[in-house]
C-alpha cells in the first residue's frame, strides 16, 4: 500500500511536469506569433483562456489532495489513483483540445488567406 501511495504522489509530480511543458510550449508558440505578426490573435487568445481553465480544474484536484495527511492519503490511495487517472485525461483532452482549435484557426487563416487572393486576383 506504501507503494500505492508512493506511486500516486509521483503520478500527481508526473502531471505538474507535463503541465509545465505544456504551457511552456503554448508559451513559445505565442511569443514567435508576436514576433512574427505583433500579436496573439483573438481565438489563440481564447482558445489559452480555455485551456487556463482547465489546467486550473486539475489544480484544484493536485491542490485537493496534497493538504491530505498521511493518513488520508493512506485511506484514500485507492480515489487518489482514480483521481491521478482524472487528472492525466484532463490534461491530455485540454492538450488535444487547445491543438485541435488552434489547427482549425489555422485552417481558417488559409482559407480567408486564399479566398482574398482569390477576390484581388478577380476569380470567384
Amino acid at each position: 500500500m506504501a507503494q500505492d501511495i508512493r506511486g500516486n504522489r509521483e503520478a500527481f509530480v508526473r502531471i505538474g511536469h507535463n503541465t509545465c511543458k505544456l504551457v511552456h510550449a503554448v508559451l513559445q508558440e505565442c511569443m514567435a506569433a508576436v514576433d512574427k505578426r505583433g500579436s496573439v490573435s483573438h481565438q489563440t487568445q481564447m482558445n489559452i483562456a480555455d485551456l487556463a481553465k482547465n489546467l486550473q480544474e486539475i489544480e484544484v484536484c493536485v491542490l485537493r489532495i496534497q493538504q491530505r495527511g498521511l493518513l488520508s492519503r493512506w485511506l484514500n490511495y485507492g480515489k487518489d489513483k482514480e483521481e491521478v487517472e482524472w487528472c492525466e485525461d484532463r490534461l491530455r483532452y485540454a492538450c488535444e483540445l487547445f491543438r485541435l482549435r488552434a489547427d482549425m484557426a489555422i485552417l481558417e487563416d488559409v482559407q480567408y488567406l486564399l479566398q482574398a487572393r482569390r477576390a484581388a486576383n478577380g476569380e470567384e
